[in-house]
Formats: C-alpha cells, sequence, structure tokens
C-alpha cells in the first residue's frame, strides 16, 4: 500500500500554481471552492472530485473522461443541467457526489491530470460567471 505524497506531483503542483484548492482523500482528488450555477440561478462553491492512483510519485487519473460533481445539481448558463443525476459517487468520511459530468473533448481522452481538471473547472465557471462576473475557479493554491 502506498502512502499519500508529501508534496505534490507535477501536475498537482501546477494546479496549485494556477490557485485551485485541492485535497487527495480516499483515493480520490477533490477540487474545492469551484463556482457553479446552482438550479435556482445561484452562484454557489462546490467540489469536483476524481479517482486517482498514487504510483512511484505520481496521481494518476484512474477514470476515462469523466468526474463527479458534489453540490447542487450544475447548470450552464441558459438553465440546462451540466451533470447526470443517479450516478452518486462516494468519495470518503461518508461524503457523496451526486452529479456526473462528462465532457469528452474532440480528441478522445484528455492529455493529462491537469487539462482534465481545468477544463471542468473552467466549464463550471464560465456558468458561474453568468451570475457573478468577478468569481474565480483559483481562490489561492492549497494541497
Amino acid at each position: 500500500m502506498s502512502s499519500l505524497p508529501t508534496v505534490p506531483d507535477e501536475q498537482i503542483a501546477r494546479l496549485v500554481a494556477d490557485g485551485y484548492d485541492m485535497v487527495l482523500a480516499g483515493g480520490h482528488l477533490v477540487v474545492r471552492r469551484l463556482p457553479y450555477m446552482s438550479t435556482t440561478g445561484l452562484r454557489r462553491d462546490g467540489r469536483i472530485v476524481l479517482p486517482v492512483t498514487y504510483t512511484a510519485g505520481a496521481v494518476a487519473d484512474a477514470t476515462d473522461h469523466r468526474i463527479w460533481f458534489a453540490g447542487d445539481e450544475p447548470q450552464d448558463s441558459q438553465g440546462v443541467a451540466l451533470g447526470s443525476a443517479g450516478h452518486a459517487h462516494g468519495f470518503g468520511n461518508g461524503e457523496v457526489a451526486d452529479h456526473m459530468l462528462s465532457f469528452k473533448p474532440s480528441s478522445g481522452a484528455y492529455g493529462n491530470l491537469y487539462e482534465k481538471i481545468r477544463h471542468y473547472a473552467h466549464i463550471l465557471l464560465s456558468a458561474a460567471r453568468q451570475v457573478d462576473a468577478d468569481v474565480s475557479a483559483t481562490p489561492g493554491g492549497s494541497f
């Protein structure tokens, strides 16, 4: 059994340098404080959750193009649901991400974990900016 990293790997370090707030918990990378637009049209903060593995000093994505979202159902700027409910995914300490997001890039796969996290954060942020133009997905990096 491998232990959790004490220093972020290169992709995680890049995300932290960009200002993302993240934690590794229960075999998942959890990106916290991500703004999104809720079903009520309000801007809220949620979390994206991604199953990962940790091997030889590197954090690796353990899924395909999908990611899970913890928070109210996220909407796009037109009020259309971004996720698919009914695909709950537990990620430790009894917490559950209730929505699966599936945005496969045209290439068929994300090049790396950094690209995947940034892409999903951008999708959520774009809708949130319709409600709060000054909001940021990068409140200050921590890991």
